[in-house]
């Protein structure tokens, strides 16, 4: 009679056991659902540029140097090839730039293919995304000028590059009204717009 009620007791102990671990996987899976990964794509930089355009006036009279444009631009902006980007990381709404020594991130939106940031309440086209075969291409622009005001003898000048591209609007009026106000033998207005390429 003992043996049995051991045997009951070891059993029911069993079944109790089964029974409640059971339950507490089911409790678990459905309070504590499995979180989906963060999606975030990484571009590294292929080691391709592309020159879109390179744009030189200078002298007395404004006149254009197509023929000089990439010579002084090579000079000026030596490792003009290389973005000194590590790599870009595109997140939901933000788009990371990674440089060597410093992050730069920007909210983005898209319009087709363009990629278009905001930086300073400035809307910038900073390149462009084909998801087909992962290629993303970022603009950059370089820019540079020097006057001298020969009726004060004061000179005035400015080397610089940013993201996304300019044209001759960007440059006439808003540094001098046309080519032609260029007065000087040494004054010159220089800018030119690169692609870059990168792949995920």
């Amino acid at each position: 009679m003992k043996l049995k009620s051991i045997i009951y007791f070891i059993l029911f102990t069993i079944l109790t056991s089964c029974s409640s671990d059971d339950n507490s996987t089911i409790t678990s899976t459905e309070s504590e659902p499995i979180p989906e990964p963060v999606k975030e794509n990484i571009y590294i930089f292929s080691n391709n540029s592309k020159t879109i355009d390179l744009n030189y006036y200078k002298g007395d009279k404004g006149e254009e140097y197509p023929e000089e444009a990439e010579d002084f631009f090579k000079k000026n902006w030596s490792f003009y090839n290389d973005p000194l980007i590590e790599k870009i990381e595109l997140r939901n709404d933000s788009i990371i730039i990674n440089k060597s020594n410093i992050t730069e991130k920007y909210k983005y939106s898209k319009n087709g293919n363009d990629i278009i940031i905001y930086d300073n309440k400035e809307k910038i086209i900073i390149g462009s995304l084909d998801e087909k075969t992962n290629n993303l291409k970022i603009y950059k622009n370089f820019q540079s000028f020097f006057f001298y005001d020969e009726n004060t003898s004061e000179s005035f000048s400015s080397k610089k590059s940013n993201y996304g591209e300019i044209n001759y609007n960007d440059i006439f009026p808003l540094i001098k009204s046309t080519p032609k106000d260029l007065k000087s033998k040494e004054d010159y207005i220089f800018w030119g717009n690169i692609e870059y390429s990168f792949k995920k």
